[in-house]
Formats: C-alpha cells, structure tokens, sequence
C-alpha cells in the first residue's frame, strides 16, 4: 500500500499537499468547491507530467528511491575520480530530506558548486524517479457523475479495460459471465453478485442478451420477479458499478466521489464494510456522510479547504475519532437495528470492534451510545427508548456502584435490557498478547495474565485507553466468547435479529 502521497499541481491550485500516514480507507471531507475532487484528479494524474509528483517512505531519501539513486551517482563518482561522499553530502544538503519533488531536480543539480562537470547528475536523478514511479500502484478515479446501468449494444470482446464512469459495463460484465468455469473473470462475476446481494440485502442482478442489445436486470429479494434495472433506483446502479470497479482492480489505489450517492446509510455502511474487508485494493474516497467517517472501517480522515486561492488540506482523524467515539451522530442513532447504551466512549472501539468479529453483526446497523460514566443514572432515556430497539452494557467498577444501581433501576422501569460484566472493566477481557503486540517492551515481562477484578492500570503500570481500539483489533472474537462479554454479543445478536 502507499503510505503517503505528495501532490503538486499548480495548474490546479494544487501546492505540496502530503497525504501522510494513508491507511487502507481514506477519507476526504470538506465543503462544496473545497477542492475534494481536485486533489482526487490529482493524485489519479501524478506521474503523468510535470505538474505532480510523488512520495512514500519507499522513497524518501532514506529509502528505495535514495538506494537508487546513490547508486547511479557512485557509478558516476568511479567513472570521474570524484569524492562519493561530497557528492553524497551535498545533495543532501540540497534535497533537505523531504519527499521527491520533481521541481527540486534542477536545484540539486545547480547547487552541486563542486561537481560542475558532473554531467550525468540530472539524468541519475530522471532515472531514481522513473524507478520509483514505476513502483506506483495504479490510480482509477469513479467520478461522482456515474452512468445509469440500463441497456447496451452487444459487443463480442469487452473494449479495453472496465470504464469506471460505466460506459462498457455492461459488455465486461456479460464477457466475464460467459468465460470459462473457474477462470478469473468466471468467478469475478460470481463475486460480483455476492457482494452486491450484501451491501443491497438481497438484491441480485444478471446481464443479458436479446437482439444484438445487453440489458442489465435486477431481481429484489424477498419473492420479487426479475426486472429491468431502469425500474430501480439509482443506488442499486451506482453500488453495482463501485463493487464491479474495486472487484476487477488489483492492490491498486482507487479513487471514489461521493460513493454515498443515491444510497441508503444502512446499504452505505455494508459498502464500505466490503470494501474495507473484501477487497484488495486501497481507497481514497471523498464524501459528505457521516457513515463513511465510521471509525470501525476508516483509517485517516482528511479535511479541505480552498484558502488564497489554493486547496489546503489537513489531517482531522482524531478529530473525528472523537466525534465518532462520543457517538454525536443523531441520524445513526434513529436507523440503527440496535442502540447499545455503554459507560464511556472508550468502551466504544472496543465493542465496536469485537462486534464486526461476529458474522451475525457484522453487516448490523448497531449504535454505540456513551453515557459519560458517572452522570449515567441521570440522562432521560426514554429519548432513546420510544423510537430504537436498546440493550445497555456496564461494568463492575466498584467505584461507581451507587451510580451503576441507579441507573440498572432505571434500565429495569423502561424495560432496557441491561448486560453487568463480572470484570472490573471493558480493558479486563484484553489478553497479554493483544496488548503486547500494540504496546511491546512497554508491558513488563513478568505480567502472563490480567486479574479480572483488579484495575488494569495498576497491574500494567500504565493507562491503555487512548489505545482500546488498536487493542480491540489485536484480538479475535474467540478471546471473548467464553465469557461473559461473550455473552453480552449473544444478546446482541438476538435482539439485532
């Protein structure tokens, strides 16, 4: 994957920008002409000419790109009897460290004082950039304008590769249908549907053919008869031709605007699941839902804005973690399967996490609600409870008892089912191995078990919570099946059902 990306397109009041710390699920937010779709364009392009360049730690100086190119100079040093080392030090000194910039070539080479007739500088340079582009996964941008999937003129090879505005879907997808029993594009199409039936929750397509024409046809679950796709919504055609997209990518970077177009948050929060989960390939999408800022699937969150004339951009993720944890989205709230009512907001990754383990919960709309520990027995619940199906969770800190009784009667009067864990708190179920793989030789070496009614803090010598979520996500869902954590998801479960 590519672990930054540096982009300069003056052209397009694109300046230095760095994409720094890209996870596998990246996400541009901002305002209307903030510049989201600009940056996206420019990251497809970079390469391309002059105007954009590129970076990661894979070629910073430090790495693959440096290997490259202090090879070629020392090549040069030999030839010349000229002092590697100098050389070395000076374009250093010149390029200060940073990530490749196409622009700097021509500084490095002029304030080489030393070395003036070191010819073949430049060139050294030109071929470190080739080799490093070389190492650039493929870009493909799905634009936020997106065709309609209904009919088109039957062609026996499907023209080039798959258009991602959607032009020759329909041809790639009756191609593919049609090839051999087990070859790749065979089981491409059958992939295709599988997916498409999760994020839609039963909806199944086929392509097929009559005089000369493709016509793309959609069958709704639930003793529904197949129809033409033009009798569906634009959701069900913009969900087919992402999915048909990232399917027939392969580990490349793919861009998408606005995937929430036209589509149903439940049916959104199921698209990114299986992009996230599903898939090979790695994603920047822009959006202005509050679902694809879901920190259970997303790994950096970046903000635009357009300033002075140019588009600047800034690294918000754990401004939305935040925001996320604290569960301030009312809309999630009112359409999720389940509310869950918990203690704290670092409770939340937690469960957030453990609850994806699940089969049964993974594609659930659940609601995670932090009560703020301590002020828990004074929040009106019934707020929630009129209009949303609610269980309740806490833990046996025996400092908050009062406040935890007060609150499992209130539970009790609004009939909320409430699940009280035997431990002294959420961190209590981590295993030395989830914590040892995030915090390493921090942990001290004598501790081989955590004490379930004790504070994990005093046995560990130190406070995990600011880490819960990487924790959560070093552990299986086995960690905690036979518990009574365990338990709790099975009552989840049940009441998402």
């Amino acid at each position: 994957m590519m672990n930054a990306l540096y982009v300069h397109n003056p052209g397009r009041n694109v300046h230095h920008t760095r994409f720094l710390d890209l996870g596998k699920v990246s996400v541009l937010c901002g305002r209307n002409n903030s510049g989201k779709t600009t940056l996206l364009e420019s990251v497809r392009d970079i390469g391309m000419n002059g105007s954009a360049a590129l970076g990661s730690p894979a070629i910073r100086l430090e790495g693959e790109f440096a290997e490259a190119l202090w090879r070629q100079v020392e090549n040069e040093c030999k030839v010349n009897n000229w002092s590697f080392s100098s050389a070395k030090d000076q374009i250093e000194r010149a390029w200060g460290g940073d990530l490749l910039d196409l622009e700097k070539q021509r500084e490095v080479v002029e304030r080489i004082g030393a070395f003036r007739g070191y010819s073949n500088l430049q060139k050294a340079v030109e071929n470190a950039v080739a080799t490093a582009l070389k190492k650039l996964p493929k870009r493909v941008l799905v634009p936020a304008k997106r065709l309609r999937l209904q009919q088109a003129a039957f062609k026996s090879e499907p023209s080039g590769e798959l258009n991602p505005r959607g032009e020759n879907l329909l041809n790639y997808l009756f191609w593919s249908k049609n090839q051999v029993q087990g070859s790749r594009p065979y089981s491409y199409y059958g992939e295709l549907r599988g997916h498409f039936s999760t994020v839609t929750e039963g909806f199944d397509f086929d392509v097929t053919l009559s005089g000369g024409s493709l016509t793309l046809k959609i069958l709704p679950p639930f003793g529904g008869k197949w129809d033409a796709a033009e009798s569906f919504g634009l959701g069900l055609h913009d969900v087919l031709l992402i999915l048909a997209v990232a399917l027939a990518e392969d580990a490349g970077l793919l861009l998408v605007e606005e995937p929430e177009n036209h589509v149903h948050p439940a049916m959104q929060r199921r698209l990114l699941q299986v992009l996230k989960r599903e898939t090979t390939n790695q994603y920047l999408l822009s959006t202005h839902s509050n679902v694809f800022l879901d920190n259970a699937f997303v790994d950096k969150v970046y903000f635009t804005e357009f300033v002075d004339g140019e588009v600047r951009l800034s690294d918000v993720t754990s401004k939305a973690s935040l925001l996320d944890d604290l569960g301030y989205e009312v809309t999630d709230n009112l359409t999720a399967d389940v509310v869950v009512l918990v203690e704290g907001p670092t409770d939340v990754p937690v469960l957030e996490t453990l609850a994806l383990r699940r089969e049964d919960l993974r594609l659930k709309q659940i609601k995670f609600w932090p009560l703020g520990g301590d002020i828990m027995d004074q929040l009106d619940l019934s707020v929630l409870t009129d209009s949303n199906k609610v269980v309740a969770i806490v833990d046996d800190d025996p400092g908050s008892r009062r406040v935890r009784d007060r609150f499992l009667a209130k539970c009790a009067e609004l009939e909320v089912r409430c699940h009280r864990l035997g431990r002294y708190a959420i961190e209590n179920y981590f295993t030395v191995d989830a914590l040892r793989s995030v915090y390493g030789g921090q942990l001290p070496e004598d501790v081989t078990r955590i004490t379930p009614r004790t504070k994990l803090e005093k046995q560990i010598g130190f406070n995990v919570k600011r880490r819960n979520r990487d924790i959560a996500e070093a552990m299986s869902y086995e960690d905690v099946a036979g518990t009574d954590l365990g338990d709790f998801f099975d009552l989840l479960a049940e009441v998402a059902r």
